[in-house]
């Protein structure tokens, strides 16, 4: 088990984190088939082949409308955003106070070296430092599949989380597991399994109430009332 992509996750982030700030630096170009300025109302429509690119980053879409100022945009149709080999896709994009808010939905699906994270609503919000990712939320790579209610990711204290009815099924190494929550800990390379955990490695089974995953060890330690059951050949 590797470090179930978070590494994708924070590149995400940073890409669009890194945004606000670069916009007041440089311009920001946008690209249509149609472009519509409404002075009297403040308003920006572009339809058609839509392309706003900021900073090395770009975002493709069908239809565009925001402020004149592109602080509050809302992009629709086979959105893509591109930067460094990474891509988010969705049905809608919609970026809010400035770009401090970050909200895509319908169909999400990022993809980024072999890894694909896919759900249907994912929210960044900068003030907060908090990232969300909801609606049957996945995280697929090689023959690993790592499934919870909701994916959060806490820039302040870089943690990774998955809650309610987590599983993690790594067919490769014929390990399965389910929990109430997983949390992942980069700077020491682990993953906890927490509350009701189930763990299957070939034909060993273990519950407990939590297990700690050192990735970079392969150590696994159980805590609080376990049970381990090795079957007799």
């Amino acid at each position: 088990m590797n470090k179930l992509g978070i590494i994708l996750i924070i590149i995400f982030v940073i890409s669009i984190m890194v945004v606000p700030a670069q916009a007041n630096e440089g311009e920001i170009e946008l690209l249509a088939d149609e472009l519509v300025i409404d002075d009297l109302n403040g308003k920006v429509v572009a339809k058609g082949s839509v392309r706003l690119n900021n900073k090395g980053v770009s975002v493709e879409a069908n239809e565009l409308v925001a402020n004149q100022e592109l602080e509050n945009i809302i992009l629709t149709g086979e959105v893509k955003l591109l930067k460094d080999g990474l891509s988010l896709n969705s049905n809608e994009l919609k970026v809010e106070d400035n770009f401090n808010k970050i909200i895509a939905s319908g169909d999400v699906v990022i993809l980024e070296g072999g890894r694909k994270i896919s759900g249907e609503e994912f929210v960044l919000d900068e003030s907060l430092e908090i990232g969300t990712l909801k609606g049957n939320p996945k995280m697929q790579e090689d023959d690993r599949v790592i499934s919870g209610e909701v994916f959060e990711i806490d820039l302040a204290q870089d943690i990774f989380t998955i809650s309610g009815g987590v599983e993690v099924v790594d067919q490769s190494d014929d390990f399965f597991a389910q929990a109430d929550k997983l949390e992942y800990y980069e700077d020491k390379d682990e993953i906890i399994l927490i509350g009701n955990v189930i763990a299957r490695r070939g034909n060993q089974n273990m519950d407990a109430q939590k297990v700690i995953f050192n990735l970079k060890t392969r150590r696994m330690r159980a805590e609080g009332k376990t049970r381990f059951v090795i079957p007799n050949n």
